[in-house]
C-alpha cells in the first residue's frame, strides 16, 4: 500500500509518496525530514512575499 503525503517544495504543496523505514523488529520509524517538509511556514512566507512584491 502506497501512502501519499503533501510536502512543501518551492513554495507549493506537492503530493508525494510517503517513505517508510522499518526496524528489524517490524516497527516503523517516523522520519523527521518528512515533518520538516510538511511544515507550511515556508509556504506561508513565500505567499506573503509574492503578495507584497
Amino acid at each position: 500500500m502506497e501512502l501519499r503525503k503533501k510536502v512543501v517544495l518551492g513554495g507549493q504543496k506537492v503530493s508525494t509518496t510517503r517513505p517508510r523505514v522499518r526496524s528489524n523488529e517490524g516497527g516503523e520509524f517516523p522520519l523527521e525530514t518528512l515533518g520538516w517538509f510538511q511544515r507550511e511556514d515556508c509556504l506561508n512566507q513565500a505567499v506573503l512575499a509574492r503578495l507584497l512584491s
